[in-house]
């Protein structure tokens, strides 16, 4: 009999018991002879022996959801790996990003529809000392030192030029359909015209195609690509483009609908983080493993001994099209290598 772990409410009552003082949360990554499966539902005998702890995870409130979403993260560890599983109620499965839909004459995309997502980021090193006791809070935006007559605008970098962050990013939509979880770095990288993003960094892909590239015509007025019909999907609702074939408008009736990005696995640092998520009675289940050292500079290393700072966010269908923003972790995160 398959075992699911609980939601937000099923799990609620237990958070006193687990968490050791309120704003400051460990994570223990206890070594396992057998390795979870990655199949998003952490069922495993891995899991079930894991402590797990809840974090609150402040969010806006809507009609659906309450103003804090509980993530309940596991994490385990073999001699080459560690492994973590996050949970989190969430009352819709966004999977619709930049999704296309025909109407019988034109075709056009919802502002209103995108992905969940879930984010972690680690400190790499000792390059960002305040974070043990600041947490997220400082990291993510901020403003930068400008002159008298430079208006002040929020960022999203690191705040000194030597410190860097690890973060693990797993999307709905485009990256979990392939099983993996984007991993990239934030430096300091300062913004540049209109790159509010430019501290945060893709780590380095081989050339080729790989990632979620947007599937629009040159003139943006509908798909490039769509469904190969003589394939089958490998993963329903979404376009892989080892299965895209060019948009034939004369396929299409009222109300059909396309995916807004083609999807391939990109070869390189960028997908060492195998992954995999499924979102099951109203609540996401996401699995993701990493080598404990990939060998990579952009990478936090992990070994047994370690008490790393970390902190989690998530996303429910935000947009930065629509000016949202993502559910924010208050309490400072430990993730410690029990010896």
């Amino acid at each position: 009999m398959q075992m699911w772990i609980a939601g937000c409410g099923g799990v609620l009552v237990l958070a006193g018991a687990l968490n050791a003082r309120a704003g400051e949360l460990t994570l223990e990554a206890r070594p396992t002879r057998a390795a979870p499966k990655l199949d998003g539902r952490i069922d495993d005998a891995a899991w079930k022996q894991a402590t797990p702890i809840l974090v609150p995870v402040l969010q806006v409130p809507t009609e659906k959801r309450p103003g804090t979403t509980i993530v309940v993260l596991r994490a385990v560890r073999t001699a080459e790996h560690i492994f973590l599983a996050a949970s989190w109620n969430d009352p819709t499965n966004s999977f619709r990003k930049e999704e296309w839909t025909f109407d019988g004459k034109n075709w056009s995309q919802d502002p209103d529809t995108d992905e969940d997502r879930l984010a972690l980021i680690f400190p790499i090193a000792d390059s960002v000392p305040w974070f043990a006791t600041s947490g997220c809070t400082l990291s993510c935006h901020h403003l930068p030192s400008t002159s008298p007559t430079v208006e002040p605008r929020w960022y999203m970098a690191t705040r000194g030029p030597t410190e860097r962050f690890d973060a693990w990013h797993w999307k709905s939509t485009r990256t979990n359909p392939l099983g993996y979880t984007d991993d990239k770095y934030w430096n300091n990288d300062l913004p540049a015209k209109d790159r509010k993003n430019a501290g945060r960094h893709y780590d380095p892909r081989l050339p080729g195609p790989g990632g979620a590239s947007r599937n629009a015509a040159k003139d943006g007025k509908g798909p490039a690509f769509m469904q190969d019909p003589n394939k089958k999907p490998s993963y329903p609702g979404a376009l892989m483009r080892s299965e895209a074939v060019p948009f034939d408008a004369s396929r299409f009736k009222a109300g059909d609908t396309v995916p807004g990005r083609v999807l391939s696995k990109p070869a390189g640092n960028l997908a060492d983080i195998d992954a995999a998520g499924v979102w099951h009675d109203n609540t996401w289940h996401v699995e993701m493993r990493r080598a404990l050292n990939t060998g990579h500079d952009e990478d936090v290393v992990f070994k047994p001994g370690d008490r790393i700072p970390f902190s989690v966010a998530v996303f429910d269908n935000i947009s930065e099209r629509r000016k949202q923003d993502h559910g924010k972790c208050i309490d400072l995160l430990w993730l410690v290598f029990p010896e």
